[in-house]
């Protein structure tokens, strides 16, 4: 298990910054500029019960409103800055601050810029106050590269990051460095307290004793647990009871048993680490994410995913079905015996069992063959590609070659941000179409850029992350909505807000680096994919067009199973169903009319092409980019690779469409079902379910028309 500080206050009231009252009055009431389905994003992701040592007399058991919601931001914010300037007798006006942090509010009230989903959730929270910046990090990456020197760590760290909702990043560089032993078994009762720690505990004992390190409990008690359903009042969402983490406990038996006696396998560091984020997404408040890296040789890896089989005998079920449903030839009996074991045999598939879990990336070289990989991502868009030398080496790459980075190891799970073993990111995203002037866009950079530094200042519980996060100050300012800003102003003008504003958020970090006495960030900017942050304002994800690609879609959204909002939703006539791949969730589709979106996708080859661009004009960490292809395309996929591996860091391709994934979250549909699905929508009554949501809001109103028509 990866050692801890000892939890003790990072902040109390001592260190509370206020907004004052007269400048939060207006805000109150003042309309909200959500985006199509910003409203009920917020609902279900961001607004939490107030309550802690900050909450303001008379609101404690309420529900938040979105200017309660920034208010919580910006004071946590600037009370971290009091906190670190106070603690190291640094200059801090309250005076300063409060001007500034007027001006913070409302760029993010008014959605100029906005912290990640993390921040929106726990920034201001006692558990960040108590627990450090654990809740606040976008993203971290471990290395298994020294298993061999302490085979638990880096799986405890992944169970741990994902627990706290960061997406994490894996490899497989410990394969065969550790002979797996038969475990030792303990006499003792191992009990599991109702904590993350606990847990984390419980999975690392376990490891290590196939490792030879200690032995396996007689008897788990997990009767301290919370049941499933229980509120988590300080991370926020809901306990889904021991059962998951009884399951991870056989799962890990299942996976390195059959190896014992023989040095650990690409397979199995894989699955350990799938069957982790098996458990993280169980979770009715995590939505984390993981990736693994693997080398180009590496045939275990490359087969992690290959869907063959599963391909195959979905194929003949369907047959199977179809027969039975005609009772051909008198052999109903057998087909429904064959249809039983292709059912089994789906079920367990691994794809269907674990290895959705992770997105799985080539640690790439340059100059190396690409055509092996063109069936399998013309299939199921894997793997990915990530070029480790140009991450080392290379920031933007308008600026020369550079050596201040090179133990760079991976990169998170979307591939946005370059990164340390044990390291951890946070970022925050701007939305240049949302400004009018470049000015204005520097204007905003300053914030998004303080808000990201500010977080840096809080420790890691982790030392060895601690020791890593606090030398680098890692952050990335993202923009989302590219295509909508190079649409309002064109490619060439966008190209130099990107290549000022990354200068002007350098000076940026000399100054506020030198008055925070801290290091300066070693990296700044990036382009992430976008997540539900965008869909607050309504921006287009990243530097990507609405996936859609039609002015009319289905925009589906999945929430916690049992969810008041659900239940509400459903009520006013939207489609809800089971999520295909989480027992623990359910999906609602939301119509939706974009007068604006493109009705074509774009070309690879032009997706790639703005890849490049702002790899080069303004993101020293990396681009994420999911190029999607047409089949025609297919073929050109190696040469298009081997074009484009000296000016990316890294590149995922998905083939047009959904890519085979069912209940994808965009789906375009036609006018005429698009007019059926709205006709059928009635007005959503939340009734009781703001406040009974997880971490509802109190909105009163869900809807601004007499029916909740997204669009």
């Amino acid at each position: 298990m990866p050692p801890t500080v000892e939890v003790r206050p990072v902040l109390d009231i001592e260190h509370a910054f206020r907004l004052t009252d007269h400048f939060l009055d207006p805000y109150r009431h003042r309309p909200v500029p959500w985006g199509p389905v910003g409203l009920v994003t917020y609902l279900r992701s961001y607004a939490r019960i107030i309550d802690g040592q900050f909450a303001r007399p008379g609101e404690v058991g309420k529900v938040e409103e979105w200017w309660q919601t920034v208010r919580r931001c910006v004071e946590g914010c600037y009370s971290v800055q009091a906190w670190h300037c106070q603690r190291h007798n640094l200059l801090w006006s309250w005076r300063k601050a409060q001007a500034s942090a007027q001006i913070m509010y409302d760029l993010i009230w008014s959605m100029k810029f906005l912290p990640p989903g993390r921040g929106l959730r726990a920034m201001g929270t006692d558990f960040v106050y108590t627990r450090g910046v654990g809740n606040l990090i976008n993203c971290a990456f471990r290395s298994t590269k020294d298993i061999d020197k302490d085979f638990s760590a880096p799986f405890a760290f992944l169970m741990d990051s994902l627990m706290l909702d960061a997406g994490v990043g894996m490899d497989v560089r410990g394969s065969g460095k550790v002979v797996l032993r038969e475990p030792r078994q303990g006499e003792d009762t191992h009990t599991v307290e109702d904590t993350r720690e606990a847990w984390v505990g419980l999975i690392a004992r376990i490891l290590d004793a196939y490792a030879g390190k200690g032995t396996l409990p007689a008897r788990i008690d997990v009767s301290q647990v919370r049941p499933q359903g229980v509120p988590i009042r300080g991370k926020g969402g809901t306990a889904t009871g021991p059962g998951p983490l009884l399951d991870l406990v056989g799962n890990l038996h299942a996976t390195l048993r059959p190896g014992v006696g023989k040095p650990v396998t690409t397979t199995a560091i894989a699955d350990l680490c799938n069957y982790i984020g098996a458990l993280a997404v169980h979770g009715s408040d995590r939505r984390s994410a993981e990736i693994l890296l693997g080398p180009p040789g590496d045939d275990g890896f490359f087969d992690l995913k290959d869907p063959t089989d599963l391909n195959a005998w979905t194929t003949r079920l369907g047959e199977v079905r179809g027969l039975l449903a005609t009772g051909a030839n008198g052999t109903t009996e057998a087909l429904k015996t064959e249809a039983t074991v292709l059912e089994g045999r789906i079920a367990a598939h691994p794809l269907r069992t674990r290895r959705w879990a992770s997105n799985n990336s080539i640690l790439a070289e340059e100059g190396q063959d690409y055509s092996r990989y063109t069936d399998r991502i013309a299939a199921n868009g894997e793997p990915g590609f990530y070029w480790l030398e140009n991450a080392r080496t290379r920031g933007r790459f308008c600026d020369p070659a550079r050596d201040d980075d090179l133990d760079v190891l991976g990169v998170n799970p979307c591939g946005e941000i370059v990164i340390c073993d044990a390291e951890t990111c946070n970022i925050a995203e701007v939305f240049p179409a949302a400004h009018d002037t470049y000015a204005d866009f520097q204007r905003t950079l300053k914030w998004a850029y303080l808000y990201t530094k500010t977080v840096t200042l809080l420790p890691h519980h982790d030392p060895r992350t601690n020791a890593v996060m606090m030398r680098k100050r890692r952050i990335g300012l993202s923009q989302a909505g590219v295509q909508q800003a190079i649409a309002r102003r064109g490619f060439r003008e966008h190209m130099r807000w990107c290549h000022e504003g990354y200068g002007y958020i350098r000076r940026l970090d000399r100054v506020y680096s030198d008055w925070l006495a801290i290091p300066r960030s070693v990296r700044v900017t990036t382009i992430k994919p976008g997540g539900t942050v965008p869909l607050l304002s309504g921006a287009t994800p990243g530097i990507h067009d609405n996936p859609a690609h039609s002015k009319h879609y289905l925009r589906r959204i999945r929430f916690a199973a049992g969810s008041p909002l659900v239940e509400a939703l459903e009520r006013a006539g939207y489609p809800v169903e089971d999520d295909a791949y989480s027992g623990s969730t359910r999906v609602v589709s939301f119509p939706v009319h974009d007068a604006t979106s493109i009705e074509q996708p774009r070309s690879m080859w032009e997706q790639l092409e703005l890849a490049a661009a702002m790899q080069w004009a303004w993101s020293d960490n990396a681009v994420s980019c999911t190029a999607t292809f047409t089949p025609q395309e297919a073929a050109s996929i190696p040469r298009a690779l081997a074009i484009y591996e000296s000016r990316l860091k890294g590149i995922s391709l998905l083939p047009a469409g959904t890519g085979g994934y069912v209940q994808a979250p965009y789906e375009a549909v036609e006018p005429a079902e698009y007019e059926m699905l709205t006709a059928q929508l009635r007005t959503v009554d939340l009734g009781e379910a703001g406040a009974a949501e997880v971490e509802g809001s109190a909105v009163p109103a869900f809807c601004d028309g007499d029916r909740c028509v997204v669009g």
